[in-house]
């Protein structure tokens, strides 16, 4: 938009509602092909937030009006997907690299502004206010037209099969794009402790664009209200029935891709799992409100006997359908090369643009299950007989990548090395998690991509978010819907190749935090949990600390532990800030201390 024409998105909601005639050319065949609808609707939301002076221009031809979504069903079901299409379909790891597990090479990237003492209400790499209130709209414009829509004239049950399915992906994306707001944007404002506004209409008064925040507990109230409408709606997984066409065309294997009703579950731990947390304790959910939702996704999807049983290849992570691990994934395919192309290190092409931290090294423990000695990291032996993670998380000196032996020795020809090559790590590690070994980026060579996709939803999320509340409830063997912290634990690090439960089972319920803490960082790193993590757990000391790097002599016989990045957080930037030119449209509250 023209900075002379700052407009906001609650403002786009009213003139989009109150638009007659809004120009989109469709391919006009009566086709479901999801692409299509992605198509013309992109299209919409480029028009959307475009030029302002241009908004309600009318145009020549292919006009489509309200009447038109209402007559056609595929144009009416685009309104819906549109909600799909910022969901992240690659991944990102700006909020890993503003945490303690990840530093760039990327001198320009704004993250590093962000850590250095950067993150301003007007410069936020973590906002999601503009992005989810254009989410909104669509969801609400969907939510109104979607009850006067005929999905299907020929047959009443599929009519009403679909337009069940159909609302009940409505609500559930409405919380997650909630959600988003929520974990990005609530606070303390005094003693008050806010969300965001929340909007479930299309609105259409002017006058009431200029909403105040809603609480936090009005917040996730909301949030949950609207999961609880998914779920009665969603089938748990997108799955055929032999013989039933009528549920396979409406809610069958077809629709893999698209949100379900264990995500949503999932999704609905997540909200109270960080409502109980102590940086939104004063919400008044608990751990037990945590644990029993994240309980119902585990007896749902097998308790953990699949856990147990799953095959290493379930953990390979730009795959996606078919596993037990994998709740929802995008169907999309990512570039086959460019994630390898960032990552790699720069001996095997690549930028080595993500770098894993020895903080984050540190973490994973010994074999048997024992945290690591960290007085033991500035050797050259310190990756024996670690947790089988770390090799295949994170590539350090010694590993075997892709056929070849990693050294990070420091010698002047070895542009792996840090400081070495201007795509060389910062701190003697590159990123492993998610790259695919199979591709050749090799410019002598002919190019060779493999297919990578985004997964959007795991089991072991809703394991760990089961394990972290109920320890908090009923302690470490506690029993919830007949599981309790300490096997869930156990299970998960049985499954990486653990060999002893010896250390867990001894510990009380203050140290089982602590190890679950360091399992979720384990498990979720590059996944984007641990920046929010250590906020909600009001961990200023961690958010505050430098982080680490690690080099290696040009002999590769002794190693040195040292700082590579301050992290200059104040203790304010617990909670993330409203955007600072939302501040400027009204009076709406923003938190404690951002300017």
């Amino acid at each position: 938009m023209h900075q002379n024409h700052i407009v906001s998105i609650l403002e786009l909601s009213f003139r989009f509602n109150n638009a007659k005639k809004m120009s989109l050319t469709f391919n006009k065949k009566n086709d479901m092909k999801i692409n299509k609808i992605f198509l013309a609707f992109a299209i919409l939301g480029g028009m959307l937030m475009s030029s302002c002076d241009s908004f309600l221009d009318p145009k020549p031809e292919q006009r489509l009006t309200e009447e038109n979504l209402i007559e056609n069903p595929n144009y009416a079901e685009g309104v819906l997907l549109r909600a799909y299409t910022q969901l992240p379909t690659s991944y990102n790891f700006t909020l890993d690299i503003a945490s303690d597990d990840a530093v760039t090479n990327k001198t320009a990237a704004s993250v590093n502004s962000m850590v250095l003492g950067g993150w301003t209400s007007s410069s936020n790499p973590s906002d999601q206010w503009g992005k989810s209130y254009e989410m909104f709209l669509y969801i609400n414009k969907f939510m109104q037209i979607a009850p006067n829509v005929e999905w299907d004239w020929k047959s009443q049950e599929k009519n009403a099969l679909f337009a069940k399915r159909l609302m009940g992906e409505a609500y559930a994306l409405r919380a997650l794009w909630g959600f988003n707001l929520l974990q990005a944007h609530a606070g303390y404002v005094g003693t008050e402790l806010l969300g965001y506004p929340i909007v479930t209409t299309v609105l259409t008064d002017k006058d009431n664009l200029k909403l105040p925040r809603n609480t936090y507990i009005q917040c996730v109230k909301q949030i949950t209200d609207d999961l609880d409408s998914a779920i009665v709606r969603l089938p748990l997984k997108w799955a055929d029935i032999a013989g039933n066409t009528n549920h396979n065309e409406t809610q069958g294997a077809r629709y893999t891709n698209r949100i379900n009703g264990l995500t949503a579950k999932l999704i609905k731990s997540r909200v109270l799992l960080y409502a109980a947390s102590p940086a939104y304790s004063a919400s008044g959910y608990t751990w037990s409100d945590a644990a029993n939702v994240a309980a119902a996704v585990i007896v749902d999807n097998g308790g953990l006997t699949n856990i147990t049983a799953a095959k290493s290849a379930d953990l390979e992570f730009y795959k996606t359908f078919g596993s037990t691990e994998i709740l929802w994934a995008s169907s999309r395919v990512q570039s086959k090369t460019d994630l390898g192309k960032a990552n790699f290190p720069p001996s095997l092409y690549g930028s080595g643009e993500t770098n894993p931290t020895q903080n984050l090294v540190d973490a994973f423990p010994m074999l048997d299950g024992t945290p690591f000695n960290s007085g033991l990291n500035n050797t050259v032996t310190q990756y024996t007989g670690r947790d089988p993670r770390l090799a295949k998380y994170i590539v350090y000196n010694g590993l075997k990548f892709r056929t070849v032996d990693m050294k990070f020795a420091d010698d002047v020809l070895n542009i792996n090395a840090p400081g070495r090559n201007v795509n060389a790590t910062l701190t003697g590690y590159y990123l492993k998690k998610f790259i695919n070994e199979g591709i050749i980026i090799d410019p002598g060579k002919p190019t060779v991509g493999q297919d990578q996709f985004y997964t959007h939803a795991r089991y072991t999320e809703a394991l760990l978010n089961f394990a972290e509340a109920a320890n908090e409830a009923v302690g470490p063997t506690g029993l919830i819907s007949g599981f309790s912290a300490q096997a869930v634990i156990n299970a998960i690090r049985t499954r990486a190749g653990i060999t002893s439960t010896a250390y867990i089972n001894g510990l009380d319920q203050v140290g089982l935090r602590e190890a679950i803490k360091n399992e979720r960082r384990i498990e979720l790193c590059f996944e984007g949990h641990r920046f929010w993590d250590i906020r909600r757990w009001n961990d200023k000391t961690t958010m505050k600390s430098a982080v680490k790097g690690i080099k290696f002599s040009a002999d590769n016989t002794t190693a040195t532990v040292s700082d590579v990045q301050l992290r200059d957080y104040k203790d304010y930037q617990i909670y993330g800030p409203i955007p600072y030119n939302e501040t400027l449209k009204y009076d709406i509250k923003q938190n404690d201390s951002w300017q």
